[in-house]
């Protein structure tokens, strides 16, 4: 009698929790249902976790541009009527040795497989995934740590090795290229007026052809606008309206035609004074971001 693909699975799930019982770890943990959790922060007694990291496979290349995926499944089996899971986090490095956290992991999610391969029908909510932006992450390798948690025993982990692609050779360095062409009424405005609107251009160069990414195929996610100071201490005004049609923009190029922005401010809202509008538009291509600091009067 032949085995079907999902006898075969049910085998392997098997075989993985039997030698999850006896393998002591060495190293690097793998990602495999056979090799240990290793003890983090907080863990208590023996290794009783039993899972797998599906994504991303030890060894692969990220893109730049990408985002990473990790998903999976584990189990504490000294659980009774649950996984016995009730946090999974992502740790660039260790928890506990100045590893950064890059999020936290949406747990009990259904896995049917796993219940059906363990015998055991309260672990069909075994899964878990989670994901982030892979600037987070460096050129070259990097060891993700994938943490468990139960209320009993602790933390414990496994890692895995991905690696991010170099970016490739940027010919317009200081892109996104960031253009204020009007400001409506103007730059020295009085505070009873309704309305002082923003309106420009905003492209990456850099985007290769054929390639579409960011707003409006422009490779530029977005535009923000603060008042008064960079990011970290001036006032958020807003995310510009973006993907407008610019004809100015397709000197640079026909796929430039949506590049158009604009954001509407209320010039009541602030005092009579000299203001500043610090501007920022962030790539959507490569890990970059300019800012354009654009004064004006309230009288």
């Amino acid at each position: 009698m032949v085995a079907s693909r999902s006898d075969l699975r049910r085998l392997a799930l098997a075989a993985g929790l039997a030698l999850a019982a006896c393998v002591q770890f060495s190293g690097l943990a793998s990602a495999d249902a056979g090799s240990p959790w290793t003890p983090g922060k907080n863990a208590v007694g023996d290794d009783t976790f039993t899972g797998v990291i599906d994504a991303p496979l030890s060894g692969s290349t990220v893109a730049r541009n990408a985002r990473v995926v990790v998903q999976g499944w584990v189990v504490d089996r000294t659980a009774q009527g649950w996984t016995g899971i009730d946090d999974v986090q992502i740790y660039l490095g260790l928890q506990d040795q100045g590893g950064s956290l890059l999020t936290s992991a949406t747990v009990g999610q259904r896995r049917d497989d796993v219940a059906a391969a363990l015998g055991n029908p309260f672990w069909s909510a075994a899964g878990f995934s989670a994901s982030f932006p892979v600037s987070n992450l460096s050129v070259g390798s990097n060891v993700l740590s994938v943490y468990a948690h139960t209320p009993d025993r602790g933390w414990w982990y496994k890692q895995v090795e991905i690696r991010i692609q170099p970016l490739p050779a940027i010919p317009y360095a200081d892109d996104p290229l960031l253009v204020v062409r009007e400001v409506l009424p103007s730059l020295d405005v009085d505070q009873q007026t309704s309305n002082l609107t923003l309106r420009g251009y905003v492209i990456d160069r850099n985007l290769p052809l054929n390639t579409v990414l960011g707003v409006g195929g422009t490779g530029v996610s977005q535009v923000q606008v603060y008042l008064d100071g960079p990011r970290q201490d001036g006032i958020f005004l807003g995310n510009a309206q973006m993907g407008l049609t610019n004809r100015e923009a397709t000197g640079f190029g026909a796929r430039f035609l949506q590049s158009g922005w604009e954001l509407t401010v209320h010039p009541g809202e602030f005092s009579v004074d000299k203001h500043e509008f610090f501007i920022y538009a962030a790539s959507a291509y490569w890990p970059n971001e300019t800012l354009l600091i654009v004064p004006f009067n309230v009288h």
